[in-house]
């Protein structure tokens, strides 16, 4: 399919003239060649880059402070989790699943929900040395859990973040989290969705996520591009669109045709609370 500037695009990826066209209009993007140039190019990103970044916040006490504890998924962790599909596509046992490559932060005083605060030098965002997996050793040998790569590491099914969720519960003290999810918006142009979900140890996390968009305040055109694991630098604009269902662990699909076709996302269960009725 070529657009009338002589722009090569495939018709899937923006799935037909009719959206592509519908999709302009809702996004504020002129009718001009740079504006349907931007569109077409937008559109083929959702299509093709479907990755998404995570971040898990956690109240805690840590060195004796209260604040909060930030793991944020990184590159490494983003290839490790691909590897740990493949591993359980063919049935292979997960020993070192993809979290434990997140980056870790500690915010002195940061209360949960605090979003805009993690960019605030008030609360003193120190990068911890090491990563995630670094952290769970350190404090389960300060706790003298022997055998914690088999309680927390292992995952023998589907439930790919249960192991972390366990160590956050048992070892981290923490009883209540927020686990938060960015991934390429397709309801503004060079916008990110973010979706927070509260997770609560031994209670059936809810089906549906506070939804919000970030990076969309701006001129479309004046707007700078932001990729998922730059979240960081557009947090304090958020406005609010309500709450849409969960998403996937593995994986973020922006494109309406597919995600209309994603049964409910998977969510894990662990001793004590009620299976989700439907998958």
């Amino acid at each position: 399919m070529v657009l009338g500037l002589g722009i090569p695009v495939d018709e899937e990826q923006i799935g037909g003239m009719d959206h592509f066209l519908a999709t302009m209009h809702g996004w504020r993007m002129p009718a001009t060649s740079d504006g349907i140039t931007r569109t077409a190019t937008y559109m083929q990103k959702l299509y093709t880059q479907s990755y998404f970044s995570t971040a898990i916040q956690i109240p805690c006490i840590f060195n004796s402070k209260a604040g909060c504890i930030v793991a944020v998924s990184t590159s490494a962790s983003t290839r490790r989790m691909m590897e740990n599909m493949a591993q359980e596509a063919a049935g292979q046992i997960i020993v070192e699943p993809h979290w434990m490559l997140y980056d870790v932060w500690w915010f002195d005083g940061l209360v949960p929900f605090n979003f805009v605060g993690m960019t605030m030098a008030m609360f003193n965002g120190t990068q911890l040395s090491g990563n995630l997996g670094m952290l769970v050793d350190t404090l389960c040998a300060d706790r003298g859990i022997a055998d914690w790569k088999g309680k927390y590491l292992v995952c023998l099914h589907m439930e790919y973040l249960y192991g972390l969720r366990r160590f956050i519960h048992e070892v981290m003290g923490c009883s209540v989290w927020l686990e938060i999810t960015f991934g390429y918006s397709m309801h503004a142009y060079n916008a990110l969705d973010m979706y927070v979900s509260a997770f609560t140890f031994g209670i059936q996390p809810p089906r549906e996520s506070a939804w919000y968009l970030l990076n969309s305040w701006q001129d479309p055109m004046y707007r700078q591009e932001m990729a998922p694991e730059d979240w960081w630098r557009c947090i304090e604009h958020m406005i609010g669109m309500g709450q849409r269902e969960a998403i996937s662990e593995w994986k973020l699909m922006n494109w309406p045709a597919i995600q209309a076709r994603l049964p409910h996302t998977f969510r894990y269960t662990v001793p004590g609370m009620t299976p989700p009725s439907r998958m």
